[in-house]
């Protein structure tokens, strides 16, 4: 199997960085006065897959981006906005197939989507960043708190 590395056309990439990543720089920006104003907190959503994954490489590199895109602005704005990044497993949706990929039977234990969101909802809501919503903690119906920032 050839990897997606090497089939993924410049355009592919350029859109998957552009979609993942810029678009949550430029809204970032946008968002800080509003944020600022109201106290508010930026809340980023990466993927579990920041931390590489075989067969995503674009998508993968660019959840790492957000995530250090996280780093970098609660450490700019402390003090004056929140900013949290969580980091969801996967999840039975229809991404999987409209990249192309075909997880197979693994799709059957990926984590329902209304669960996931529930899941999200409650971390949010923690106000803890990072937190990784994985298997394990899906399983024992606990949050996971994966650490600080």
């Amino acid at each position: 199997m050839r990897s997606r590395a090497a089939s993924s056309s410049a355009a592919q990439i350029r859109e998957t960085l552009a979609v993942n990543l810029t678009a949550s720089v430029l809204l970032a920006r946008a968002l800080f006065p509003w944020l600022e104003k109201a106290g508010g907190t930026l809340t980023l959503v990466g993927s579990v897959a920041h931390k590489g994954q075989a067969l995503f490489p674009a998508y993968a590199a660019s959840k790492a981006g957000l995530h250090g895109l996280a780093r970098a602005l609660r450490a700019e704005w402390s003090g004056r906005v929140a900013v949290q990044i969580v980091h969801p497993g996967p999840t039975r949706t229809e991404m999987h197939a409209k990249a192309g990929h075909d997880p197979g039977r693994l799709r059957d234990i990926f984590i329902p989507a209304d669960r996931m969101a529930a899941m999200l909802e409650g971390a949010i809501a923690a106000r803890r960043s990072p937190v990784t919503l994985s298997f394990g903690r899906y399983w024992t119906g606990r949050a996971a708190w994966s650490g600080k920032l």
